[in-house]
């Protein structure tokens, strides 16, 4: 369940979980820059509750897409994609 998978975030991440879900997007993206990220990995794509508004402040020095979300954002400011053969495959 959702409340499960939340405390075990809480757990691993401590005081290093922000919910950022209804905070405004340069308030967010300025948060996460007072932590000085190298990485934000993307999950999220257009899952209807992404938060790519966030993403274009750049909070990060490399912003990824990984494989929560099958295939490109096609979002400029993602510099790379984790993928595999079935989401991306090979021409």
């Amino acid at each position: 369940s959702n409340v499960n998978w939340r405390s075990e975030v809480l757990k691993v991440c401590g005081s290093r979980y922000f919910a950022l879900g209804n905070m405004q997007s340069s308030k967010a993206a300025s948060l996460l820059n007072q932590h000085k990220l190298h990485v934000i990995v993307n999950l999220n794509g257009w899952s209807g509750e992404d938060r790519n508004d966030i993403l274009l402040h750049r909070p990060a020095m490399i912003i990824l897409n990984a494989l929560g979300y099958a295939g490109t954002s096609g979002l400029i400011f993602v510099d790379y994609l984790l993928s595999d053969h079935v989401s991306t495959p090979p021409e």
